[in-house]
C-alpha cells in the first residue's frame, strides 16, 4: 500500500505510539474495533505494526561488534587473475576480500565482493547481479572502479572492485583537525560522484560516512552500490518485489523519513542522506543524538522531528569536554564553530533535510552549488532572495568593506551598514511632505505617533511627551506627569486608542520596571496600566481597541517575548518567545485587528539577519513578510499593504528608502516589494500610519558621530576646554593617543575601506592617514607598550579571518602579527608592564576570556577568566564594556545599562564600585593612574562623563545634551581626555499621496 502522507503520518502517529505500548491480544482487538470506526487508519497502523516486527526480527538499530565469518577454506584462492589474500568486510549480504593480481603483468590490489546467497536469498542474487550493471555505467573519479565480474567455482558471484585504502571521510576530517571549509571541499567531490549517478538514473539508497572513503593523498571514493535502484526498472516494473526487498536494505541512521514509511526513493531520498552526512562532518553530532535506540522512537525522529540547527547543537547545554573536542578537531572552539555554522551552512542544511522530498533540493548539483557559492562569498540558492544579503556578498566578494560590530553599536544605533553603491535606484515619486516638529540637533526626537484620526501627533524626546496638532503645529498641554512619573525617568509614546482621545505612554528609569500609562489629552489624569520589568518601547493598540502588544524582556539583540493584554492593563500574557539568540523588535497591528506584525532580528554569523513577520493574537499562524537586513521602520497601512523603510550608511552618506509590498488575508506576502522613495541625507524611523491608511508619520534622523577633546586638571576630576578635535560629516570613531599625547586616532570609512588616522590635537590640518589600505579594514589601534609600533585589529575585505597587525609608530604599512579568533577588544599595558591583553567572549559558558600577547608572542593560554551574568553575551558592542589598566594590574568591566563596576586582578580576586545615582552606565576607560575611571552614563537631558576615584567617589565632568553614545579616552599623560560621541538630529515629518 502507498506510504502515508505527512498529513496522514500526523494522524497515525500518537495512534502508533499507543499500539506498540499493547500486548499482541490487546493490539488485535484494539484494531478490530478501530476498523469498525475507521477502517483506512487500521489497515495502514497494520501495516506499520507489521513493518516494525520485520525491523525487529532483522536486527534494526543493533550495532554489535562484526563477528567476521571463518576463512571457509577461501584465502589463497584464485579467481581469473586475482589471488585472495584476506577478508576486509562483512554484510548481512555480502563479504569484501582483499585480492591481489597473480599473472604476473602487472601488481595492483583489488577488493572482490561474494555474495553471501545462502544468506540472503535469490532477490538478493538478482540485486547482486544489477550492482555490476550499475558499475558497469559509472566512470567518475570519485567512485569506485568496476574492474571485473564472474562467478566463482563454487557458484558464488563477485565482482572485483578498485581497492580504496582510505578512511570513512568523518574520521579522515577528525583525525587531521580539518576545518570546516576543507570538509565541504571533500563533501563537494561525494556530491560529484553522487550526482554522476543520478545522472545515469541511479539511485544510492545507503549513502553513510563507511561508504565514502578518502585516500590519504584526499581522493574521495564513494562505494557500495549494492542496494542502488534504476530509475528506469523501477518505472518499468511499477515497483517489482526486487525494489521491495531492497528498500529494507538501508541504513536507518542515515534513511530518510520515506524510506522509514516504506515509500519510494528517489533522488531526493540521496539528497537527505548527504544532508545527514554534512551534519555529522559540520558538527560531530547526528542530527537524531539525543533520540532513544527504540526503533519506534528513530521512526518518529526522523518522519517527525526537527533536528536543531548546526549552530545550536554545537554550543548546546551538553558535557563541555565533548563539545571543545569537537570543536578541537574542526581547528577551533564551540563559540566560533557555532558563528561559522550560522547563517547560510544552517540553511543549507535545513534544506537538504526537509521532510517533504519536494522541499528538498531539486538535485545534488543545487546542493553542491549552493556549498561552492558558500565558498566563494556568493548568495546561496536556498536562502530567500533578500537586497541587503545579496549585497553584503557583493561587498564581501569586491573586497568592499563591511563595518563590524563595534561600529555598528558606536555610529548606527541599531541600524544595519550596507553599501550602498550597488543598490538598485529607481525614480522616486512626488510625495507630499510636511515637517511638523522642529527640535535642534541637542533636542532629537525620540519617537512619535500620529493619531487615528490625523488630528494629533504624540512625540517624546529628552524632556519628556508632548501633545501637538497636526494642522497648526501647536503644542497642547498634557496632564502632569512628572507627579507620577520615576525620577529621571525617560518617556517613550506608545500607540493611540481607536478614539484619538487617549494615547499609551511609558516611563522607564535605569533599575526599576517600566511603567505604563494611558493618557488623555483632554481631561482626566493619567490612568497607569502596570509596572512591567524590561519593556521595551511603549507598546501598539489594535485598531479595535481590544488589544495593547508590546515586547518585553530586552536582551542584545531585542526583545526576547511579545505580550498581550486589554485596553486597561487586564490579563497580560505571553504568545511569543524569541529563538535562540534572537529578538524581536517594532510592532504593528493589522488595519483589521486580527494579526500582529513584529520584527525579528537573529544573528547569522557575524551578521544581523532583519526580517518582519506576522501571527495572529494567540501567536500562531505565522507567516515571514520580509526579510530586509537593513530595515528601519513599519507600518501596516492597510489590510493588504505593509510599508517598511531600510536605512544605511556609507562614509559619510545616509539614505532612506521607503517601499511598499502586498500582503494576503493571512498576513502573507504576495508579489514583490515596490520602491517609492529613494532619499539621502537621513534615515527614516518610527513610521505609522492614520487610520485610513492616508497619510503616514515618520521620525526622519541624520547621524552625526564626532570627536571632542579638553583639559584635565586637579587629579583628573577637573574639566575644561572642550572643542571638537575633529569635524567633519565622516563617521569618526575615537580609538587612542599617540604616546605623546599629542594626537588622537580615529577610524574612518571614507573610501572602499576603513583606515586609522591621526588628528594633532589644537591644530586645523587635516587628519593624517596611519594605514592606507585598499583590501584591509582597519577597525582598532594602541599603541604598543614599548611605545615602538601600533598595533592594529583589522580584517581583510571578504574574510572572515581578524588579525593583529604591527607598524611602526612612525608609519608604514601594517604587517600581520597574529590571527585572532573573531573581532575582540584588545587592550595594553604602559612600558612596565610590557605586555597586552585580548579578550574573548564565550557566550555559551558566559564568560570573558583574557589572553595576554607581546610583540613577540601571540595570544596564548586563558591569563584571567571573568564571569558574566546568565544569558549576556561579552561580545564586541553587545552587553559589556571592559579595559586593562595601564600598569597592567587590573581590569575594569560593566554591563551596560547597570549600576556597578568590577574590578578584577589579573590573579582573579575582584571587587566591585556601585554608582548608586548613575543607574544605567554605558561606557568606561582606565585614567593613567590606574587608580580612577573615567565613566559614561546616560539620563533624560544627555550623557553625563563622570570621573569616579578609587573608593567610587563620583565627581560630575561633563553633560552632552542629545547624545546617543560617548566614550572616553584619556591621554597617557593624563592632562587630557578626547571622547567620541554619536548623536543624531531627527524631527517628525509626515507624507501623503501615495
Amino acid at each position: 500500500m502507498p506510504a502515508p502522507s505527512p498529513e496522514q503520518w500526523l494522524a497515525l502517529s500518537p495512534q502508533l505510539d499507543e499500539a506498540l505500548g499493547m500486548t499482541e491480544e490487546e493490539r488485535a482487538s484494539w484494531l478490530t474495533s478501530l476498523g469498525k470506526q475507521d477502517p483506512r487508519m487500521a489497515e495502514q497502523l497494520e501495516a506499520l505494526l507489521e513493518r516494525h516486527l520485520v525491523l525487529i526480527r532483522e536486527g534494526f538499530l543493533q550495532e554489535p561488534a562484526i563477528e567476521f565469518a571463518r576463512d571457509l577454506g577461501l584465502r589463497g584462492q584464485t579467481l581469473g587473475a586475482y589471488t585472495l589474500i584476506s577478508q576486509i568486510g562483512l554484510g548481512g549480504m555480502s563479504s569484501v576480500w582483499l585480492a591481489e593480481r597473480s599473472d604476473a603483468r602487472f601488481e595492483r590490489k583489488v577488493a572482490v565482493k561474494f555474495l553471501n546467497i545462502a544468506l540472503i536469498g535469490k532477490s538478493a542474487e538478482e540485486r547482486f547481479q544489477r550492482e555490476g550493471i550499475i558499475l558497469g555505467r559509472l566512470a567518475h573519479p570519485n567512485i569506485a572502479e568496476l574492474l571485473d565480474a564472474g562467478v566463482s567455482v563454487a557458484g558464488q558471484p563477485y565482482l572485483v572492485l578498485e581497492h580504496i585504502d582510505g578512511d570513512h571521510i568523518d574520521s579522515y576530517c577528525d583525525e587531521r583537525g580539518l576545518g570546516i571549509e576543507a570538509r565541504i571541499r571533500l563533501f563537494i567531490d561525494a556530491l560529484g560522484a553522487v550526482a554522476h549517478a543520478h545522472a545515469n538514473l541511479i539511485v544510492h539508497r545507503d549513502l553513510k560516512p563507511p561508504n565514502i572513503l578518502v585516500r590519504s593523498d584526499g581522493q574521495v571514493k564513494l562505494l557500495d552500490f549494492g542496494i542502488a535502484k534504476l530509475l528506469e526498472e523501477e518505472e518499468q516494473r511499477g515497483g517489482a518485489t526486487i525494489t521491495i526487498d531492497g528498500a529494507r536494505a538501508m541504513t536507518p541512521k542515515y534513511a530518510a523519513p520515506e524510506q522509514m514509511t516504506g515509500g519510494s526513493a528517489t533522488t531526493a531520498t540521496d539528497i537527505y542522506a548527504m544532508g545527514i552526512i554534512l551534519y555529522v562532518l559540520l558538527t560531530g553530532w547526528h542530527p537524531a543524538e539525543e533520540t532513544s535506540s527504540a526503533p519506534a522512537d528513530l521512526v518518529k525522529a526522523i518522519v517527525e522531528g526537527e533536528p536543531a540547527r548546526p549552530s545550536d547543537i554545537v554550543a548546546s547545554a551538553r558535557e563541555s569536554g565533548l563539545l571543545r573536542n569537537n570543536a578541537a578537531q574542526r581547528g577551533t572552539t564551540p563559540e566560533r564553530l557555532s558563528r561559522q555554522l550560522r547563517g547560510d551552512l544552517d540553511i543549507i542544511v535545513a534544506k537538504a533535510l526537509k521532510k517533504s522530498p519536494g522541499e528538498r533540493y531539486d538535485s545534488v548539483s543545487a546542493f553542491a552549488e549552493d556549498l561552492q557559492r558558500y565558498l566563494k562569498q556568493e548568495p546561496i540558492l536556498a536562502r530567500p532572495d533578500a537586497i541587503a544579503y545579496r549585497v553584503g556578498k557583493f561587498v564581501r566578494r569586491r573586497r568592499q568593506s563591511l563595518t563590524a560590530a563595534l561600529f555598528v553599536s558606536l555610529t548606527a544605533a541599531g541600524a544595519m551598514i550596507a553599501s550602498w553603491t550597488y543598490s538598485p535606484r529607481t525614480q522616486a515619486p512626488e510625495l507630499k511632505q510636511q515637517r511638523l516638529t522642529a527640535n535642534d540637533d541637542t533636542l532629537p526626537v525620540l519617537n512619535a505617533a500620529v493619531s487615528p484620526d490625523g488630528r494629533y501627533l504624540s512625540y517624546s524626546d529628552q524632556r519628556g511627551i508632548h501633545l501637538q496638532l497636526v494642522e497648526t503645529g501647536e503644542i497642547q498641554r498634557l496632564p502632569s506627569l512628572a507627579e507620577i512619573a520615576p525620577e529621571r525617568a525617560r518617556w517613550t509614546v506608545g500607540g493611540w486608542y481607536p478614539d484619538s482621545k487617549r494615547f499609551i505612554a511609558a516611563a522607564a528609569a535605569s533599575g526599576k520596571p517600566a511603567s505604563l500609562w494611558a493618557v488623555p489629552i483632554h481631561d482626566g489624569k493619567p490612568e497607569m496600566l502596570g509596572d512591567f520589568d524590561g519593556m521595551q518601547g511603549a507598546g501598539s493598540i489594535s485598531p479595535d481597541g481590544a488589544h495593547i502588544a508590546f515586547a518585553s524582556n530586552q536582551t542584545a539583540i531585542g526583545a526576547h517575548e511579545i505580550w498581550l493584554m486589554g485596553p486597561g492593563g487586564e490579563s497580560p500574557h505571553k504568545i511569543l518567545t524569541a529563538g535562540f539568540k534572537a529578538g524581536f523588535g517594532m510592532i504593528a497591528w493589522s488595519p483589521g485587528g486580527d494579526r500582529l506584525a513584529f520584527a525579528e532580528a537573529r544573528p547569522v554569523g557575524d551578521d544581523v539577519e532583519l526580517s518582519i513577520r506576522s501571527c495572529d493574537i494567540h501567536g500562531a499562524n505565522q507567516t515571514t513578510i520580509v526579510r530586509e537586513d537593513a530595515l528601519s521602520a513599519f507600518a501596516w497601512t492597510a489590510q493588504n499593504r505593509l510599508l517598511y523603510a531600510r536605512s544605511t550608511r556609507t562614509g559619510a552618506g545616509q539614505f532612506g528608502e521607503l517601499w511598499e509590498v502586498s500582503v494576503d488575508q493571512l498576513g502573507g506576502r504576495r508579489g514583490d516589494a515596490r520602491r517609492l522613495t529613494d532619499w539621502a541625507g537621513f534615515a527614516i524611523r518610527n513610521l505609522n500610519a492614520t487610520a485610513n491608511g492616508k497619510r503616514v508619520a515618520f521620525v526622519r534622523r541624520t547621524f552625526h558621530s564626532s570627536v571632542y577633546a579638553g583639559d584635565l586638571s586637579g587629579n583628573g576630576n577637573r574639566f575644561a576646554n572642550w572643542r571638537e578635535a575633529r569635524k567633519d560629516d565622516n563617521t569618526n570613531v575615537a580609538i587612542s593617543w599617540t604616546p605623546d599625547s599629542r594626537a588622537i586616532f580615529f577610524s574612518s570609512q571614507r573610501a572602499s575601506t576603513r583606515q586609522v588616522y591621526r588628528q594633532t590635537l589644537d591644530s586645523d590640518l587635516p587628519a593624517e592617514p596611519v594605514t592606507a589600505s585598499l583590501d584591509t579594514n582597519f577597525y582598532i589601534a594602541r599603541p604598543s607598550p614599548d611605545e615602538t609600533s601600533m598595533i592594529f585589529e583589522g580584517q581583510p575585505s571578504g574574510s572572515r579571518q581578524f588579525a593583529l597587525y604591527r607598524a611602526s609608530i612612525a608609519g608604514g604599512e601594517p604587517r600581520m602579527m597574529y590571527p585572532i579568533q573573531s573581532f575582540a577588544h584588545f587592550w595594553c599595558a604602559n612600558k612596565t608592564a610590557g605586555f597586552c591583553v585580548v579578550g574573548y567572549a564565550v557566550a555559551a559558558e558566559s564568560s570573558l576570556v583574557i589572553s595576554k600577547f607581546t610583540l613577540t608572542d601571540p595570544p596564548g593560554k586563558e591569563a584571567l577568566r571573568i564571569p558574566l551574568e546568565p544569558g549576556t553575551d561579552g561580545g564586541v558592542g553587545l552587553d559589556y564594556r571592559w579595559q586593562l589598566s595601564p600598569d597592567g594590574l587590573h581590569i575594569a568591566i560593566l554591563k551596560k545599562g547597570g549600576n556597578q563596576i568590577r574590578v578584577f586582578s589579573m590573579n582573579g580576586s575582584s571587587r566591585s564600585l556601585t554608582l548608586a545615582s548613575y543607574p544605567d552606565l554605558l561606557d568606561l576607560a582606565w585614567a593613567t593612574d590606574s587608580q580612577s575611571l573615567f565613566v559614561s552614563a546616560p539620563g533624560p537631558e544627555g550623557i553625563t562623563l563622570l570621573h569616579v576615584g578609587p573608593s567610587g567617589a563620583v565627581q560630575r565632568l561633563w553633560l552632552q545634551p542629545g547624545a546617543t553614545w560617548l566614550w572616553p579616552i584619556p591621554s597617557p599623560d593624563g592632562r587630557h581626555i578626547a571622547f567620541g560621541y554619536e548623536h543624531a538630529e531627527a524631527n517628525v515629518w509626515m507624507f501623503s499621496n501615495f
